[in-house]
C-alpha cells in the first residue's frame, strides 16, 4: 500500500522491535529464559495474537547472545504452540495461544486497565490544587459529560471544509521560513496568525486589538486556566452566570475560588441583582452573544451597566463570545470587548463550533495590561504550540477560507433550525415551549411538567431527537423538564419525520 507521496508503506512488524528483560540470576538455561520472557509479553499483551516477531539474527543482536540459543528459544515456543513459524514468511504469535496467569513482578503489578480512583491518591502527598482535582467528580475519567451526546455541538463531517484545510495545511509545511524551525518563538502564538485573526475580529466583532493583545492557546479552557492562575487568589469569588457552563465552573473551583452565582433572565445575565448582592468579585465569566444555555443575548443597556460596575469594582470580565459565528435573522451586537474603555474585558473564542476536529486551537483578546504578565506565564508553561496547525489557521483565514466556510454553514443551519422550530410546533405545541433563541446550534426547550425527565429523555433516544437535559448548567435548583436540543445533526428530509414520531411516544400512556 503506497504510503505518505507515493513512497511505500513500512509494515511495523519488518522492523518490529522486542525489548526483554532476563532474571540477572537463574538456573535456567539462556534459551528458556528468552522463551520465558517472550510467554510473559504475551501474556500480558505487549506481543498480540498475529504479531511477527523479530528475526532469530534481529533478537540475538538486540539480546547479545548467539543466534542459537535465540533459535532454540523459538523451537521451544513453537512445540507449545505460543508461536508459528511460517517458512519463508516469519515467526508469528499463534492466533490462540495457551494463555495462562503471568508471573507477578514488580512493574507489572500495577499495569491495570482500571483506570486511578481518588482513594488510589490519598497515600501521596498532593498539594492543594490536585487534592480539589481528585474531589471534583465532573473531572473524572470516566464521569460521564453533560455534552457529551450532542458532541458539544461540534460541527458535522459533512460540513466541515476538508479540502480548503488539507490546502492550507500543505502549504504550511513549506519549510524554508526560518522561523518555523526556531526553538525560540513568540509565546502569544504565531505572528502572522494574530494579524490574521486581529483582521478577522474587526471585520466580523467590530473587535478592535493590536495583534500583540492576542495570546493563542492549544485549547480555550488553558487559557482560562492561565487567568485563573494569574488573577485568582484561593477564596477569590468569581461570579459566573446561572445557569450557565458546568465546566467554567469546574475551572474556577479547581483554583479554590467561591462561585457567585448570578440570574439570567430573556435580557441576559441580570445586572441589578449583581449591584445588589454588594459583593465584589475579582473576575466574572459571561457569554453576551449568546448565553449557554439559554440563548439569549445580553442587552445594550446591560452591557453598559455591566461595564460601569466592573469598572468602580475593579472587576475583569471574561467574554466568551459563544456562538457569535451562527446568527440568524437579527445579527448580534458587536463584542463587549469593543466597548470597553478600561481595560476590564477580557476576550475569549474558539473554533469548536466551526472547525473541530480540524482545528482545536482557541485564544485570548487580553487588555494591554495582562499582555506581559500572561506572555511570561506562556513562556513557562505553554510556548509550544504547534506552528503547523498555526500557520495553516492563519493561511486558511487570510485566503477569507473560514469566512466563506461561516457563510456556507450558517446558510445550512439557519435551515435546519427553521425546519426543527416547524417539526416542535406542529407536533408538541402542547407539551414544548420554545426559547426565542436567534444563534447557534441548538435550541432551547421547556417541556410539560406532566412529563417527566426520564421520559423525555427515553422517548428522544428512541425517535432520535438530539436532546440533552439543562441540570447541571444550574450551580442551584434546576428548571423542570427544560433540554438542549441540537439542530445541527438533523438532515431537513427526516426532521419532520423524527419529531413526529416524538411527539407520538411522549403522548403514549
Amino acid at each position: 500500500m503506497p504510503g505518505i507521496d507515493g513512497e511505500p508503506s513500512v509494515d511495523r512488524n519488518d522492523v518490529m522491535q522486542l525489548l526483554l528483560t532476563l532474571p540477572q540470576k537463574s538456573s535456567l538455561p539462556v534459551y528458556i529464559q528468552v522463551a520465558e520472557a517472550i510467554k510473559e509479553s504475551i501474556n500480558r499483551g505487549v506481543l498480540k495474537p498475529g504479531d511477527r516477531l523479530p528475526s532469530i539474527r534481529e533478537l540475538a543482536a538486540s539480546l547479545k547472545l548467539a543466534r542459537l540459543t535465540i533459535n532454540r528459544a523459538y523451537e521451544h515456543l513453537s512445540s507449545q504452540s505460543y508461536i508459528d513459524v511460517l517458512q519463508g514468511s516469519g515467526t508469528f504469535v499463534s492466533q490462540s495461544p495457551p494463555l495462562s496467569t503471568p508471573r507477578a513482578t514488580d512493574d507489572s503489578a500495577d499495569l491495570t486497565d482500571e483506570q486511578p480512583s481518588g482513594d488510589s491518591c490519598r497515600s501521596v502527598a498532593l498539594s492543594a490544587w490536585a487534592q480539589r482535582l481528585m474531589k471534583e467528580d465532573s473531572l473524572a475519567l470516566s464521569a460521564p459529560d453533560i455534552s457529551g451526546e450532542l458532541n458539544y455541538n461540534a460541527a458535522l463531517l459533512e460540513v466541515l471544509p476538508i479540502n480548503l484545510w488539507r490546502k492550507a495545511l500543505f502549504k504550511s509545511f513549506d519549510m524554508e521560513d526560518p522561523a518555523m524551525l526556531s526553538y525560540t518563538t513568540d509565546p502569544l502564538g504565531f505572528a502572522p496568525l494574530r494579524e490574521a485573526l486581529a483582521q478577522y475580529l474587526a471585520r466580523a466583532r467590530n473587535l478592535r486589538c493590536s495583534p500583540d493583545q492576542i495570546a493563542i492557546f492549544c485549547n480555550t479552557e488553558s487559557g482560562t486556566d492561565k487567568l485563573a492562575r494569574i488573577l485568582l487568589q484561593p477564596a477569590d469569588l468569581v461570579g459566573v452566570e446561572e445557569p450557565g457552563s458546568p465546566g467554567v465552573r469546574t475551572t474556577f473551583l479547581t483554583h479554590a475560588s467561591r462561585l457567585l452565582p448570578v440570574s439570567v433572565d430573556e435580557y441576559g445575565i441580570v445586572v441589578n441583582d449583581l449591584i445588589a448582592s454588594g459583593e465584589r468579585p475579582r473576575l466574572i465569566y459571561i457569554t453576551p452573544s449568546h448565553h449557554d444555555p439559554t440563548g439569549v443575548a445580553l442587552s445594550l443597556s446591560r452591557r453598559e451597566m455591566l461595564l460601569d460596575w466592573a469598572k468602580d469594582k475593579d472587576c475583569f470580565i471574561i467574554e466568551d463570545d459563544y456562538d457569535c459565528e451562527y446568527y440568524y435573522g437579527q445579527r448580534t451586537l458587536a463584542a463587549l470587548f469593543s466597548m470597553d474603555q478600561n481595560q476590564q474585558v477580557i476576550y475569549r473564542f474558539n473554533f469548536w463550533k466551526s472547525l473541530f476536529p480540524l482545528v482545536r486551537i482557541g485564544f485570548l483578546v487580553l487588555p494591554k495590561k495582562l499582555v506581559p504578565v500572561v506572555g511570561r506565564a506562556k513562556m513557562l508553561t505553554e510556548r509550544d504550540n504547534s506552528l503547523v496547525e498555526q500557520k495553516a489557521l492563519a493561511t486558511f483565514m487570510s485566503l477569507g477560507y473560514f469566512e466563506r466556510h461561516l457563510s456556507r454553514t450558517r446558510t445550512i443551519y439557519e435551515s435546519r433550525r427553521a425546519a426543527v422550530i416547524l417539526a416542535l410546533t406542529r407536533y408538541c405545541k402542547k407539551e414544548a415551549q420554545l426559547s426565542p433563541t436567534t444563534a447557534g446550534t441548538h435550541i432551547l426547550a421547556s417541556f410539560s411538567p406532566q412529563l417527566t425527565e426520564e421520559n423525555i429523555i427515553s422517548c428522544a433516544a428512541v425517535s432520535g431527537v438530539p436532546l440533552i437535559s439543562t441540570r447541571k448548567y444550574y450551580s442551584g435548583k434546576p428548571k423542570c423538564n427544560e433540554f438542549i436540543i441540537g439542530f445541527a445533526t438533523l438532515n431537513e428530509t427526516e426532521t419532520d419525520k423524527i419529531f413526529r414520531e416524538f411527539a407520538r411516544l411522549l403522548r403514549q400512556p
